[in-house]
């Protein structure tokens, strides 16, 4: 298993953001069309995913505040033969008005000890683009649905 982290800042109230995970927080995370993609040498290996994702949660803790959204992506018809993500992604309010994004898991790669030998050889070096690039994916799509309910409550940024 590989612990993955990742973390950026979006310029949108917290209290926005929470209200998207809370509202949205399984579509949020499900890769677009159900599928999950890793470049090969050029090529673009796309596999069709499965993602569980548990109900979001908040919590109220000063100082500690935070929704989070604790999520599984696997392949959908050969669960153990491919990479699989487990992770928690978590907004948490900041100083300046926007929202601190995290993402902390971990991918373990495939067939147990085989996939340990194939991820040592670097499967994880193609794996993490994927991460990164799906993060990437997150954060655009919370950001854009903060923007629209902040429209729809007649503000601007």
């Amino acid at each position: 298993m590989a612990h993955v982290a990742r973390s950026a800042v979006i310029p949108v109230p917290y209290e926005l953001v929470s209200m998207e995970l809370v509202d949205a927080g399984g579509e949020l995370v499900t890769p677009e069309g159900g599928r999950f993609s890793i470049a090969v040498g050029g090529t673009l290996l796309s596999r069709e995913v499965v993602t569980r994702v548990e109900p979001p949660f908040e919590t109220v803790a000063e100082p500690l505040r935070y929704t989070g959204v604790h999520f599984e992506i696997r392949d959908r018809r050969h669960p153990n033969a491919f990479p699989k993500l487990e992770a928690d992604l978590q907004a948490v309010p900041r100083p300046d008005g926007g929202t601190d994004i995290s993402v902390d898991g971990w991918y373990e790669p495939p067939t147990r000890s085989l996939g340990d030998a194939l991820d040592a050889i670097g499967l994880s070096r193609l794996a993490r683009p994927a991460i990164r690039r799906h993060f990437t994916w997150i954060l655009s799509r919370l950001e854009d649905a903060a923007r629209r309910r902040l429209q729809r409550m007649g503000e601007s940024i």
